[in-house]
């Protein structure tokens, strides 16, 4: 009997449960016509979203033709624990090899000889966006514009920064493919928001009216003596 294996997994931001087996035309059209399933064309794998996932549902539908495998579900996703430590800590936990592209990363801003502050502010952002690459289990040099596109979207939808700060991320992710990566410039399809222009105050301070104008005689023609 095949052995169908459930995984917990995160994908664009979502948690959902991956069916991973050996190829099998039977069990694929199977899998297909079960509610809720999705194929992604980036994990090359069937999922379904885990908030709308029933574990005893499923394995009553397979397990006559399959074994169900599903002593993954009981683990951590990786990013979740990832996750936990970063708010915990207060810091971003990263795996050694994207610590490895942030150092090289925050090298790259020194020899711009960017101020601390913009260091300090691309290290933090450049950090998130490298928890998102691990979150697609992706090379960061590989992440697509369509993709950054999305965490753009997604992040601003989720944390609603301020213009400063999503100006700052644009800027941080774009840093590392132009500076670091040396690809030529990319534009993306995301709006950058707007500084605020604030009106000048203007205080209004009436003048005096002249006395020549108060005692005004006819038509302010000068009368002369007959």
């Amino acid at each position: 009997m095949l052995t169908l294996r459930l995984l917990p997994a995160l994908h664009r931001e979502q948690a959902i449960i991956k069916v991973s087996f050996p190829y099998n035309r039977d069990l694929i059209d199977k899998i297909k016509r079960y509610q809720g399933t999705r194929w992604s064309q980036t994990l090359k794998s069937w999922c379904f979203l885990k908030k709308d996932f029933s574990l005893n549902a499923f394995y009553n539908s397979f397990k006559t033709v399959a074994f169900v495998d599903y002593s993954a579900l009981k683990q951590k996703p990786k990013g979740n624990a990832n996750q936990e430590k970063q708010n915990k800590s207060g810091f971003i936990v990263l795996s050694d090899k994207h610590k490895k592209i942030l150092n090289d990363y925050l090298n790259k801003i020194h020899l711009k000889n960017y101020s601390l502050h913009n260091l300090k502010t691309y290290g933090k952002c450049f950090s998130l966006f490298l928890l998102y690459c691990e979150a697609l289990k992706k090379e960061v040099a590989e992440v697509g514009k369509k993709e950054i596109e999305y965490f753009m979207l997604r992040w601003k939808q989720k944390k609603n920064p301020r213009a400063y700060y999503q100006n700052q991320m644009i800027n941080a992710i774009k840093f590392y493919y132009e500076q670091v990566e040396e690809r030529n410039r990319e534009k993306y399809s995301v709006t950058r928001p707007k500084k605020a222009t604030q009106l000048p105050t203007i205080e209004m301070v009436r003048d005096p009216i002249p006395k020549t104008q108060q005692a005004k005689t006819g038509h302010g023609k000068k009368l002369c003596p007959l």
